[in-house]
């Protein structure tokens, strides 16, 4: 494996990123403002750069354009959530998509036309059971309902979105993972033995860990296979890969 430097020619400290074949994406800032920039992954040169209104939160790239998620502070009473859809080309933006009452989301996913966000707390800083789909083609916002709160990671799988449950502070949860089923909007339940602070979705299977166990649940029924202890200080565990 080679390992190449790129500049960070705006000194942004990046909070999200992406690349695609030629290049790469990083935008970074504080409660009022972020910046943008595109740098040419072979050459090291940074070839455009904007700035958004907002807190950058997350990142995807997509064909020709980027979806990036900002969140609006400058008003205590009214905190939102904006989705900036961007020229890949030269970062100009193309349009925005409003979304009300929303300070945090842990996860953002793209599935066809479908932008998906986990709402992990509403504008007063409450936690959410809200799971946020907004159609791209006609800009229609859905609030879809989940039987629980501490909404954590999202893991798109065939037909299928799985929402995990996990506390920011790593506060004990109830372990609960919704499964939502795409064709239909139906929501399934399950619950794991541990808690999912890092999980994966790989050959048909959950994988998922809490810092002492990696466990192997069963895709279909949510039936464990398999476990393995890990040894270390948990206190230190943030996450682990997948070795094909």
């Amino acid at each position: 494996m080679q390992i190449k430097e790129i500049p960070n020619e705006e000194k942004i400290a990046p909070t999200v990123w992406t690349v695609d074949k030629e290049f790469a994406y990083m935008s970074g800032g504080d409660l009022t403002s972020s910046d943008l920039a595109k740098t040419n992954i072979a050459t090291g040169k940074q070839v455009a750069s904007t700035e958004l209104k907002g807190q950058a939160i997350h990142m995807i790239e997509h064909s020709d354009k980027l979806y990036v998620l900002t969140f609006i502070h400058s008003n205590p009473d009214d905190i939102y959530g904006i989705i900036n859809v961007i020229n890949k080309k030269d970062l100009s933006l193309i349009e925005t998509i409003k979304i009300d009452d929303m300070m945090y989301s842990s996860d953002m996913e793209l599935v066809d036309n479908d932008l998906f966000l986990v709402k992990t707390s509403d504008g007063k800083d409450n936690q959410s059971n809200e799971l946020i789909k907004i159609n791209l083609m006609n800009k229609k916002i859905e609030k879809i309902t989940l039987p629980f709160k501490s909404l954590s990671d999202m893991h798109v799988h065939k037909d299928h979105i799985f929402i995990t449950q996990g506390d920011i502070q790593r506060e004990p949860t109830e372990k609960k993972i919704a499964k939502l089923h795409l064709n239909s909007s139906k929501i399934d339940v399950f619950t794991t033995e541990i808690e999912n602070y890092v999980s994966y979705i790989h050959e048909d299977q959950f994988i998922t860990s809490d810092g002492t166990k990696i466990q192997i649940y069963n895709l279909d029924n949510f039936k464990k296979e398999k476990e393995f202890k890990l040894e270390g200080d948990e206190s230190l565990f943030t996450s682990f890969f997948i070795n094909d």
